[in-house]
């Protein structure tokens, strides 16, 4: 009866540890790269008055290695700006401002910049945000 209590216990401690945080997280723990794209200065859809944001962010993808080979493509460069650019021009200050307005942001750049750069974007973190009233 004690060896079998001892055989369940080791069991679920190694079944645990075999999923368990180090070892089944190493691959999402593995190293990033960035990719940081140069600010974006874009007026905002706001009808009857001229506003803008000033927007800087960078790209969290799978490698190192991957960020420094799409930060020196010129073309995918070029698609990425025009991409967030486009999408900037979508916003509203009103709508920026707000904590939802940013994360949606994220979320939209994300998918986006994916799409230009032809790789998955884990993560959009903003370094600067300013949105002129």
């Amino acid at each position: 009866l004690v060896l079998g209590a001892a055989g369940v216990v080791t069991w679920q401690i190694r079944g645990h540890a075999a999923s368990g945080t180090p070892e089944a997280t190493h691959e999402a723990a593995a190293p990033r790269g960035m990719v940081a794209p140069e600010p974006f200065l874009a007026n905002l859809a706001d009808r009857g008055v001229s506003r803008f944001a000033k927007v800087t962010v960078r790209l969290v993808v799978d490698s190192a290695e991957e960020a420094e080979v799409l930060s020196e493509d010129v073309v995918k460069q070029a698609r990425l700006r025009s991409a967030i650019l486009e999408l900037l021009t979508e916003q509203t200050a009103d709508r920026l401002v707000t904590s939802q307005g940013k994360e949606d942001l994220k979320t939209a750049i994300a998918a986006r910049a994916a799409k230009a750069l032809g790789c998955k974007v884990h993560d959009v973190l903003f370094t600067d945000f300013v949105v002129q009233f």
